[in-house]
């Protein structure tokens, strides 16, 4: 076909007939319709509660006989991958309520600890009930066990890799938490989280500076004065913190993260207040804790887990708010820029049953 005779072609097209036209854009909005109530990136409950245990997609057929369980609690144990040597252990607390299902907290063991033959303990309690998710490489140990007025009833996890099983809990509430660590032997492990760790949910003021910048142009007097006004505000679906127009401009404020995780890690003898990510950098400096007790560190990340930077601390009776950032013409140094000592305002307990908790044994300010 020539040249001209394709341009004649062209010149002689003729648009469709309106009706076509509208059919096709009716077509058109459908299809966009379509995608905005039900965008292909946007994870269902069961892999959204998969990813957050860390967990594969095509491991969570366990969450859908959620579709026909009723309304309230569940205890899950669980083995996160199908990696035996490598396979991270935890326990959750799931909460379903009409047709929306959530995960309230859950406790994970990183780092092989199941390689290390460890027996993992972790107790929601209420009275008269308590439930112990007792999780080990020994299918003969790895359970869930309910006591209800001193009488206990176990539901095991069996044979399976990954080993995963659920158990209703009467209860819709729970007021405390254990975590406790043993070997083999049945001898407790202190080097991992120690037992009854709870951070405390609500509004945090500034009361005292632990730490600031040596970088920072203010005396540590003035910077706190900075930040009067200043609130932090811990709950389950956000993690905030808030200015109000006293607070001077050397503090800067008003940061959002909804739906946070709250990390939990080992805090050890000493907290790193500057260090560099490169391999020739300088030593990190550091500050003594090792005269507090209990020292429990929990790392605040956004919904996807992206470091903000914050950290919340339990340093014996004291509760620390910290912020840490990258800095550097290479963005190489990851310094602290502040720990504030706080006092709560209006603070409620918040317990395993409402943060989401995981072990992890990474350094606290990283």
């Amino acid at each position: 076909m020539g040249v001209k005779h394709r341009v004649k072609n062209i010149l002689n097209f003729q648009k469709p007939a309106s009706w076509i036209r509208v059919v096709a854009l009716i077509f058109c909005i459908g299809v966009a319709l379509c995608f905005l109530t039900n965008p292909k990136n946007s994870p269902t409950p069961e892999a959204a509660i998969a990813r957050a245990l860390g967990l594969a997609e095509n491991e969570i057929t366990v969450f859908g006989t959620y579709e026909t369980w009723e309304d309230g609690w569940y205890i899950l144990g669980f083995l996160a991958d199908h990696s035996e040597a490598r396979s991270d252990l935890g326990a959750a607390l799931f909460r379903r309520e009409g047709d929306q299902y959530s995960l309230e907290s859950y406790y994970r063991c990183k780092d092989g600890a199941i390689s290390q033959d460890r027996i993992v303990v972790c107790s929601f309690s209420k009275t008269p009930s308590k439930y112990d998710v007792i999780l080990s490489n020994n299918e003969n140990l790895a359970r869930i066990q309910r006591t209800i007025n001193g009488v206990a009833d176990s539901s095991y996890v069996g044979g399976t890799i990954p080993g995963m099983t659920v158990l209703r809990c009467p209860d819709d509430q729970y007021s405390s938490a254990e975590f406790q660590f043993y070997d083999q032997s049945g001898r407790q492990i202190d080097d991992y989280v120690a037992s009854n760790t709870m951070l405390n949910r609500g509004e945090y003021e500034p009361k005292g500076i632990v730490s600031l910048a040596l970088w920072s142009s203010a005396t540590p007097g003035y910077f706190l004065e900075s930040a009067v006004g200043t609130t932090f505000g811990i709950y389950p679906e956000r993690f905030q913190v808030s200015i109000t127009d006293a607070t001077r401009a050397a503090f800067v404020g008003n940061v959002l993260h909804e739906n946070p995780q709250y990390i939990t890690a080992d805090v050890g003898d000493r907290i790193e207040i500057m260090s560099s990510r490169g391999e020739n950098g300088p030593e990190p400096l550091t500050m003594d804790v090792s005269f507090y007790s209990p020292r429990l560190c929990y790392q605040v990340l956004t919904a996807d887990g992206t470091d903000t930077g914050y950290r919340v601390f339990r340093m014996g009776g004291e509760t620390w708010i910290g912020h840490w950032g990258l800095y550097g013409t290479a963005q190489n140094g990851w310094w602290c820029e502040y720990i504030f000592r706080v006092n709560p305002s209006g603070a409620g307990l918040l317990g395993s049953a409402i943060l989401k908790f995981a072990v992890s044994g990474m350094d606290s300010s990283r």
